[in-house]
């Protein structure tokens, strides 16, 4: 389901705000990958020097992992080579760049407003490197039941607006950053027993 307005949005200050519903949505509609890349490429022209980078917290989870989880000696192993390799991977180049990033660019977060989508939830935003953005929407697009023709055609799309060339390998870092994120987080969940043992 992605968010839809229900009408013109309402000025508020500084903010301008929407109300909403979520419909169903549809791969070859609303947003289409064309536009959706097209409104991202814009968001990433954007240096965003100054401001705090975009990065959440994924060393402080897995040492909390680590340090206070019941796993596996291959569970351990994993997270001990390849997630923190992964960690100093994405924070060393998060560090390293200033454009302006969502933060948590899922395909919820993208209005399907006329002409162009509209991003909303800007709770996240700092600077950083656009595959931050990127990773998000890849990583989450079996959620909202996207197929890889859809994820292909945004990356493609987004590459022609911002004139930039993606580096797979280092996308994938990113995704697999993402990943980690989601996995660590619910098994801290379960340890703290807050839930989500059905999703992990």
């Amino acid at each position: 389901n992605v968010a839809k307005p229900l009408a013109k949005p309402s000025q508020y200050g500084d903010y301008v705000v929407y109300a909403t519903s979520y419909m169903q949505h549809d791969p070859n509609g609303s947003p289409s990958p064309r536009t959706a890349g097209r409104a991202l490429a814009r968001l990433h022209s954007i240096q965003a020097k100054g401001i705090r980078t975009a990065i959440s917290e994924l060393g402080e989870l897995a040492a909390f992992v680590l340090n206070n989880c019941t796993l596996s000696p291959k569970e351990r192993r994993a997270i001990e080579t390849r997630c923190l390799d992964c960690i100093d991977l994405v924070t060393s180049d998060m560090s390293s760049k200033t454009t302006l990033v969502h933060g948590d660019l899922h395909l919820g977060n993208i209005l399907p407003t006329a002409a162009d989508p509209t991003l909303i939830d800007f709770e996240a935003a700092g600077s950083g490197s656009p595959l931050w953005d990127l990773a998000v929407l890849v990583q989450s697009s079996s959620r909202f039941g996207l197929d890889i023709a859809w994820v292909n055609n945004f990356l493609e799309s987004w590459q022609t607006e911002s004139g930039q060339v993606i580096d797979p390998k280092l996308l994938k870092a990113y995704v697999d950053w993402r990943l980690w994120y989601g996995v660590l987080s619910m098994l801290k969940r379960v340890h703290l027993d807050i839930g989500d043992a059905m999703e992990l």
